[in-house]
């Protein structure tokens, strides 16, 4: 049966009805760590056999690790589609998404329907800082002075509170994020704990860019689409057992270290929204 469904969007199709000698899964390769996290970096597609469901997500970063993992182990048969933040929004309202990740229940917006959606058990936690430019290093944190700056920020992200920041300049990426800032043309952002010392650990953030003060805390879940809500108990389930074992851990802090930052998402690219 084929079921066609983006702070990452994914079309499904249940493998059901796969042929009993197929039985090489993914979510035995992770557990036997036969797939390390580069590979589940590099992998695009997650399917037994050609069934996959559409389901959005980036092909970069360390958390995708761990939601690629999940996927696996929960025996959904997927193809990854790496999307924009505005557009994995809009094609999940849509329907046209039917999974993405990693979220918090927080950040919808206006005409996203929680009715329309369910949110997993949650299966990491992150620490959001500020980071600022050398000019604003070491300033206090305060409404009155960041009112005044120039704020980068990611179309289609949410970050608590920015509501207030009207002084924005919007990008596409985490990698244009940094370039903006670094280049001078803006004066701070927010990033959290992982992207940061991911990036920093492969050197695509300078170290004049400093990390401030905590700005928020929040955990991270997969999200469904309600057309794929049969789907949640299986994505919970991959949860448990790959916390349980320590495996979403150990995959993370892998990413961090061992997986480079793609070439394109470093921010070289002329992609200033405004």
């Amino acid at each position: 049966m084929c079921r066609i469904r983006s702070l990452f969007a994914v079309t499904f199709c249940l493998a059901a009805a796969v042929p009993a000698a197929v039985t090489d899964t993914l979510a035995h390769k992770i557990d036997t760590h036969e797939i390390d996290a580069r590979a589940l970096a590099d992998r695009e597609t997650f399917t037994r056999v050609d069934l996959p469901i559409r389901v959005s997500g980036s092909p970069t970063g360390p958390l995708n690790l761990a939601f690629r993992a999940i996927l696996a182990d929960a025996d959904l048969s997927v193809t990854m589609v790496d999307l924009p933040g505005a557009r994995r929004r809009r094609d999940f309202i849509d329907g046209r998404i039917g999974i993405d990740c990693c979220l918090n229940p927080r950040w919808l917006r206006p005409g996203e329907d929680p009715a329309d959606m369910h949110f997993s058990t949650a299966f990491y936690s992150l620490v959001e800082h500020y980071i600022f430019t050398p000019v604003l290093a070491g300033t206090p944190a305060t409404r009155e002075v960041l009112l005044e700056k120039r704020y980068a920020t990611i179309a289609g992200y949410y970050f608590e509170g920015d509501e207030i920041l009207t002084n924005r300049v919007t990008v596409r990426d985490w990698g244009d994020v940094v370039r903006v800032l670094t280049a001078g043309r803006a004066d701070f952002a927010f990033i959290n704990d992982l992207e940061y010392h991911w990036r920093r650990s492969h050197g695509t953030i300078p170290k004049t860019l400093k990390l401030g003060p905590v700005h928020d805390r929040y955990s991270v879940h997969v999200r469904l689409h309600d057309r794929y809500r049969d789907l949640l108990p299986a994505v919970n389930a991959a949860i448990d057992r790959l916390t349980e074992s320590g495996r979403i851990a150990a995959l993370i802090e892998e990413g961090v270290h061992h997986v480079p930052v793609p070439e394109h998402a470093v921010g070289h690219g002329p992609s200033l929204l405004n």
